[in-house]
């Protein structure tokens, strides 16, 4: 992702985990470091394409690098 990009992440942003192709909602980062353009990890919780998620799901660390922006299509 571009330093712009991760700059216009908001807390319940969906986001896709390229590697699994994996739905994530945001549920945390460190606001200084999205400001600078500097953050490189977020703190997110598998969901659905609604951001729905049940008590199975786990909150877990994704690197930024390796997401991109959820789209609906």
């Amino acid at each position: 992702m571009t330093i712009q990009e991760i700059k216009s992440i908001r807390m319940g942003t969906i986001l896709t985990w390229n590697p699994t192709g994996e739905l994530f909602r945001v549920t945390g980062f460190n606001e200084f470091k999205i400001k600078e353009g500097v953050e490189v990890k977020v703190s997110g919780i598998e969901c659905d394409s609604e951001a729905r998620y049940t008590q199975e799901s786990m909150p877990s660390i994704y690197n930024l690098s390796k997401s991109s922006i959820y789209v609906r299509q």
